[in-house]
């Protein structure tokens, strides 16, 4: 397990700051997700600060959103957290964070822009940055899938009007009475 992990630390270091991003930083545009599709975002850091990551996404009709975040601190170089995701956007009255980025979920998206805000913070570890500076970083993965509204069945109008028409019946025959 450390292994895999160390693996990640040498790639984050090899790629850079926003080594993960296929979604959008904000301000670049906005990356189209069509439903079912996973984008991947994250960013690395070598020194202690607090941090606010934004990416940009547009789904073309309505949808669920789904996804995880790994943080990738091996030996413990610098303590990152990732606290909060937020999502924000098209038909949101407020913005809606997660304070759980780990495994994260926001339900019946309709069509239009988003940013996703990603914030944590990056705090001097036990020591090991001055001897071997490695960055430490997260990465997260972004899945769509489309909402199905559900149709009535033509039964179901049959049955509200047999209960209608039951009701007024009812109703009339009282008044004659």
């Amino acid at each position: 397990m450390k292994l895999k992990t160390l693996v990640a630390a040498i790639v984050l270091t090899m790629s850079g700051p926003a080594a993960f991003a296929s979604l959008t930083s904000c301000g670049s545009g906005t990356t189209a997700l069509s439903s079912g599709s996973t984008e991947l975002f994250g960013n690395a850091f070598s020194s202690a600060q607090s941090f606010s990551d934004c990416y940009s996404f547009s789904i073309g009709a309505g949808a669920d959103a789904f996804g995880g975040t790994l943080t990738i601190d091996p030996l413990s170089f610098l303590d990152l957290n990732v606290n909060s995701l937020t999502l924000s956007g098209a038909g949101l009255v407020t913005s809606l964070v997660d304070l759980t980025p780990g495994v994260f979920s926001f339900s019946n998206l309709v069509a239009g822009s988003y940013q996703l805000n990603v914030s944590g913070t990056v705090t001097k570890g036990k020591g090991w940055d001055d001897i071997l500076p490695l960055p430490v970083g997260y990465a997260g993965s972004l899945t769509t899938n489309a909402v199905v509204t559900s149709v009535p069945e033509p039964d179901t109008y049959a049955m509200l009007l047999m209960g209608l028409a039951t009701v007024g019946w009812f109703a009339r025959r009282r008044k004659k009475v």
